[in-house]
Parts: structure tokens; C-alpha cells; sequence
């Protein structure tokens, strides 16, 4: 970076934010080359991506947000044929910032971050960028209790990001939970069928943790809760679904409603084939039930869980 140009950008980024050490870093090491330089924001958005969900949302901001403006600077700058692989790193930081942003319920600012997202990522040819933009979009409109726009946003996305990539997959979770909340079933069954479609398209290795990641599994994010939204209440063998029941029953025992609670903790422990967390959170729920007191309901779901909790604890214990 030229000393005229690191002059503009210091006076610029000084009234935003305090400059983290890392950019002093990047700016020793880049030492005015962008071919260095994009390698390295490359390296740091990585980082950022990883870490952003451990990281207090204030001050992850304000380091995305002096990097960002550094690495606009440097793009604004650049003339040489990595001029795409510089808008792409831009766009990527972008797409942290809006969720930094929408991490500190600052909607309007990780609209602005996802528009410019959107904008780098057609500036460097990687459609995948709009993919994950609409992702934030699409969450921001799910808090904001706006299921149908979340269900749009997160159909368009997937129109960006391609088969088989994480952003496909989570969008496709993301519509199929949309489509749970505004209660229609048939779209939910069809969304459902799809976001299992994506799952089955990953590749063997994705990332597991950080903002761009999804756990690899039979079923998609986000199943147990649209299956709870839109009344089933017979998961099968669907792993985490009686899990998810179980934390619903202990929600209604809190809210003062125990035979409801034992109605729900009842067809958890009927549903498939219960695993040790499962009997951890049942134990809890019991807890909660017996401080309420005796009735039928409740009765009959201890009973169940006394059931479970020997076949648990005999000899053939089931595998954990």
C-alpha cells in the first residue's frame, strides 16, 4: 500500500473504529502487493468465519469493519489481474459483517452488508456470494416473524448457490423451517424433501463449525422444529426428534402446564429409538413433573421413562 494511499485510509478508518492489531499485521505483511494481500484476507476471513459465533458481536464488528474498509481500499486501488480474487475476499468480509451486524439486531446496517455482498460477489464472478447474502437476509425476516418473505428469500438463494454446496444446504434447511412457520404442510413436506435432496449432495468433507458450516447428517437443520411447527408428532427414528420433544415438554412444565408437559415427554419416549441424551433430558423432565405433582398424565410418563431408564441400566444397556 502506497504511503499517500495508507494516509487516506488511517484518516478514514480512524473516526470508525480503534484498528485492531491484525490490520497493522496485514498491512506489514502485504507491504503494498495485492496478490499478498488478497491471500491474506483470504486466511483472515477463514478465520473470521470459524470464529465469529464465539466472538463478542461488538468487537467482531468493529475488526471486520477496519479490515473491510482497508481491503477496499486496497481494491480500489488494484489494477492487476487479482483484482477479482481482492473483490471476492471484500465480498466475503461483507457477508461477515452482516451477520456480525444482525448478530447485534442491527438489521437495516446487515441489509446495507448484504447488498454489497451481493455486488463483489458479481464482480468476481462467484454467484455463491448472493447465496449466503440471501441466507441473512432470509434469517433476519424469520426473527422479524415474516416467515413468507424468509421462505422467498431462501428460495431465491438457492437459485445462486449450487447443488452441493454448504450454502445450498443451509438455504434449503432455512426454507424448509420458513415454510413450517407459516403452516402450510404440503410445502413443508415438499421443502423437506429437498433440503434432504441438499444434505445427500455434500461432498464427504464440509466445514462443521463457523458461519459457513452445517453438520453432516441424515437430516437437514432445522427438521425437529418444522415437524414440531407444522403438528407431527411422530419423528420415526428421526435423530434429535425426541430430543426436540423433550425440550418442548420441559418448556410447557416451566410455563405451569404439567399435563401438556407429560403428553409431550409421553411421545418423545415413544418415538424411535430413544439414545442416552434422550433418557438425560427425560430425567429432567421427570424432576419437573414430580415437583408439580401427581395426576394421570404425569403418572403415566414416569412410568415410561422408570421403563426406559432400566433398559438403559441393565446389562444389554443399549449403545450409547
Amino acid at each position: 500500500m502506497s504511503d499517500v494511499l495508507r494516509r487516506e485510509f488511517l484518516a478514514k478508518t480512524a473516526a470508525l473504529t480503534a484498528l485492531p492489531p491484525v490490520l497493522h499485521a496485514l498491512d506489514v505483511i502485504g507491504d503494498g502487493n495485492p496478490s499478498t494481500i488478497a491471500d491474506s484476507l483470504g486466511e483472515l476471513v477463514e478465520h473470521y468465519a470459524r470464529a465469529l459465533p464465539s466472538l463478542p458481536p461488538a468487537g467482531a464488528y468493529d475488526e471486520l469493519l477496519a479490515i473491510r474498509s482497508f481491503s477496499g481500499a486496497v481494491l480500489d486501488r488494484t489494477k492487476t489481474p487479482r483484482k477479482a480474487d481482492l473483490a471476492l475476499q471484500c465480498g466475503r468480509l461483507s457477508g461477515l459483517l452482516a451477520i456480525a451486524a444482525q448478530n447485534l439486531g442491527q438489521h437495516a446496517t446487515a441489509r446495507l452488508w448484504c447488498s454489497d455482498t451481493e455486488r463483489r460477489g458479481d464482480e468476481a464472478g462467484h454467484r455463491e456470494l448472493t447465496g449466503w447474502s440471501h441466507l441473512t437476509r432470509s434469517m433476519i425476516a424469520h426473527y422479524q416473524r415474516l416467515p413468507h418473505q424468509a421462505a422467498d428469500l431462501a428460495a431465491q438463494g438457492r437459485r445462486y448457490a449450487p447443488l452441493g454446496s454448504v450454502a445450498h444446504a443451509r438455504l434449503s434447511a432455512q426454507y424448509m423451517r420458513a415454510t413450517a412457520v407459516t403452516g402450510d404442510r404440503a410445502a413443508t413436506a415438499k421443502a423437506r424433501r429437498q433440503a434432504v435432496a441438499a444434505m445427500c449432495a455434500l461432498p464427504t468433507s464440509v466445514p462443521e463449525s463457523g458461519v459457513y458450516a452445517i453438520t453432516p447428517s441424515e437430516d437437514p437443520p432445522y427438521t425437529a422444529t418444522s415437524l414440531l411447527l407444522t403438528g407431527h408428532h411422530h419423528g420415526g427414528d428421526l435423530p434429535g426428534y425426541a430430543r426436540s420433544l423433550l425440550i418442548l415438554a420441559l418448556a410447557q412444565a416451566g410455563a405451569g402446564d404439567p399435563c401438556q408437559a407429560a403428553d409431550t415427554g409421553l411421545t418423545a419416549l415413544t418415538t424411535g429409538h430413544p439414545t442416552w441424551p434422550t433418557v438425560k433430558l427425560a430425567a429432567q423432565l421427570t424432576e419437573a413433573l414430580t415437583a408439580a405433582g401427581p395426576n394421570a398424565s404425569t403418572t403415566t410418563y414416569s412410568t415410561r421413562y422408570q421403563e426406559l431408564r432400566h433398559a438403559f441400566e441393565s446389562p444389554t444397556e443399549p449403545s450409547r
